[in-house]
């Protein structure tokens, strides 16, 4: 920080003093807000665990969910009936509500594969070609009282995880009949922009696709954009039905609107996902599929995460939300400046974990809170070193938000077409008034000058409150252990993209600085240009070297092999030449 800098943080404690006493808003002429000293997060915990390892890869083995089960059962109970739920007694036994919420939807799981598998799928059978998956009439599936359970078990299960398990083994899928109404051919539209085209469903046939979707819907039966025209005529009959009948109808509890809508969203996201996911080119795999561009596939799934978080307090919707963030700065995308792009993920990224800490969620809870510390340590909280004509400089908080990140009373420059805001001005550091009082008018000179409020002056700086991160990573491990604790650890480091950045970032400044974590506030960031790096989300594969399931790097010239480090890419060299298109 030079040697201003280091005068300047040996007043931090005037400073504050002096702040205190003015830490009611100040208003003025224009109506802005001035905010002295936003209050510190609390000192990072003693157990610190930035030398903690990378997870083990668990996904790479088909049967991990039947192991998570077994976990979970030696938690409840040796003697516990196979397909029966938890007793209440048993599910106290469990440390966290997240844990009761999976034991109960393996059960289900457990009670639909029972269904599935006994002998009346025999008689279902009868005079039907036997095909992989079978094929039934809806009109007898639905007189088979057991499959329409097994439907519930399905749906509300898959609800309450937030569609983040996969229902069943292989063999379960591929004996799970399909309606032959499934197949009837929709035409692709976008959500909300288009007509119903199967004929009305009934309470009881739309539990029967939706269930079905769940089950087979992100395998490979079924082409992911056959899936999303389903789930998007899923959706349209779900606007037009008559929900005020459906929790009176027993057979269907404990389902409710809610519930339903929630799993519909679950499963819309992954299918948007898995496309968005692969390259333009394949995501056409059949005659009716139409060029889906990356946008398009946002935009949808920024209709089921918002479904999400009308339908369901879980925190989830409010995590896809800053997901979307995220990858709204490539160039390929939205072009968002990633700046913007950081605060506005920050920004769903908080408002993730503080639902999912209300809630109840360790997913959310760690997961969003290990993306939030990422876009902290990118500058997303915009907090700026501003000179003044006293005391050197000051510390502001700009709002790089756009309007996707919540922003309100946004003013758009007619020129450089970039939002900004005069209703609020947090001046984070002053030493006193008059100090204030010129940080708040640089800031405004600042804002309405036309030049764009990402761009900074030579004077200007981006600063990191490395404490925040800190604490935001060491919370994130104690819902990681407690997500270890029930077998579903690696879920938390297989959706969080930044889990290596953050840990490499926190790793870099620690060694860099020398500093106790007391000590470890505003300091500049660690990379040459802050704001989110443009880089797609191509989800986690298989390591073409490894083989383990944490492979997220892939190969920029043929971008078809992935591996889970450099290392590895360099060792598969000799074997991927041979087949890659780089010369």
């Amino acid at each position: 920080m030079g040697k201003k800098g280091k005068k300047a943080s040996k007043k931090s404690s005037s400073r504050n003093a002096n702040s205190s006493t003015s830490s009611k808003s100040n208003s003025n002429a224009t109506g802005t807000r001035v905010k002295f000293c936003v209050p510190e997060p609390p000192e990072p915990t003693s157990t610190n665990y930035i030398d903690r390892p990378m997870p083990e890869s668990s996904l790479g083995d088909i049967s991990y969910l039947s192991n998570l089960g077994d976990r979970l059962n030696d938690i409840l109970s040796s003697n516990r009936e196979i397909g029966s739920l938890p007793t209440n007694d048993e599910l106290s036994k469990l440390k966290s509500k997240t844990a009761k919420r999976v034991a109960t939807a393996l059960s289900r799981f457990e009670i639909a594969k029972y269904y599935i598998q006994s002998d009346y799928l025999c008689n279902l059978s009868e005079n039907i070609e036997m095909v992989k998956p079978l094929q039934v009439s809806m009109e007898k599936l639905l007189h088979k009282e057991s499959f329409l359970e097994a439907c519930v078990h399905v749906t509300e299960a898959m609800s309450t995880t937030d569609a983040r398990l996969d229902p069943c083994s292989g063999s379960f899928i591929q004996q799970w009949p399909i309606p032959t109404s499934y197949r009837m051919p929709v035409e692709y539209h976008p959500l909300n922009q288009g007509e119903i085209q199967m004929p009305d469903m009934t309470h009881e046939e739309f539990v029967v696709l939706l269930a079905t979707t769940l089950t087979v819907g992100t395998t490979t039966l079924i082409s992911g954009q056959e899936v999303l025209r389903l789930i998007h005529e899923l959706y349209l009959q779900a606007n037009h039905m008559d929900w005020s009948k459906f929790e009176s109808r027993k057979h269907l509890n404990p389902l409710t609107e809610n519930s339903c809508r929630n799993a519909l969203a679950g499963i819309g996201i992954k299918a948007c996902k898995r496309l968005f996911r692969m390259d333009t080119a394949d995501r056409c795999a059949g005659e009716d599929d139409m060029k889906l561009s990356s946008k398009a596939l946002l935009r949808e799934i920024e209709v089921f995460a918002r479904d999400q978080m009308n339908y369901s307090k879980s925190g989830n919707g409010e995590f896809i939300m800053g997901w979307i963030a995220t990858q709204s700065s490539s160039a390929a995308v939205l072009k968002v400046d990633p700046l913007c792009a950081a605060a506005d993920a920050l920004h769903w990224f908080t408002k993730a974990y503080t639902a999912a800490d209300k809630y109840g969620n360790d997913f959310v809870s760690g997961a969003a809170r290990i993306e939030a510390a990422f876009c902290l340590s990118c500058g997303g909280e915009g907090v700026l070193k501003i000179p003044t004509p006293v005391h050197d400089f000051a510390f502001v908080r700009r709002d790089f938000r756009t309007e996707f990140g919540e922003k309100k009373d946004i003013r758009l420059d007619e020129k450089t077409k970039q939002g900004y805001s005069l209703f609020s001005i947090d001046i984070l550091d002053a030493i006193d008034r008059q100090h204030a009082h010129f940080a708040h008018k640089y800031e405004i000179d600042r804002l309405t000058s036309g030049k764009p409020i990402t761009v900074l002056t030579k004077e200007e700086g981006h600063f990191i409150h490395w404490k925040k991160v800190l604490v935001l990573w060491n919370e994130a491990m104690k819902y990681y252990d407690q997500m270890t604790d029930i077998g579903m650890g690696y879920f938390i480091f297989g959706e969080s993209a930044c889990w290596i950045n953050v840990i490499g970032q926190i790793r870099q400044f620690v060694d860099k600085k020398k500093l106790p974590l007391k000590e470890c506030e505003y300091h500049p960031p660690l990379g040459k240009q802050p704001g989110l790096p443009i880089a797609k989300d191509i989800g986690l594969g298989i390591c073409a070297n490894c083989g383990s399931a944490r492979g997220y790097k892939k190969c920029s010239a043929c971008q078809e092999a992935v591996y889970c480090s450099r290392d590895c890419q360099k060792q598969h060299w000799k074997v991927h030449k041979l087949t890659c298109c780089k010369k």
